[in-house]
């Protein structure tokens, strides 16, 4: 009980966005090499969710995953 007293709030938010953007990446990436995208845009995305692993991988989510579908 000792430890949980110990722990702020701003630890818990550190150790989700820990676990939430690799999580984020992870599955983006799994779907964009699954979709029927082009290479070219599947290239293309790879590198945004690398370079912006938060905002890319998201956008992806969002975006370009329902591009995938036309």
């Amino acid at each position: 009980m000792e430890i949980m007293s110990s722990i702020g709030a701003w630890q818990i938010i550190l150790l989700l966005l820990v676990i939430l953007i690799p999580g984020l990446m992870f599955l983006s990436l799994f779907k964009l090499s699954k979709s029927a995208l082009p290479s070219d845009r599947k290239i293309i995305w790879t590198i945004i969710i690398l370079l912006f692993p938060f905002f890319g991988a998201t956008a992806y989510l969002l975006v370009g995953h329902n591009s995938a579908v036309e």
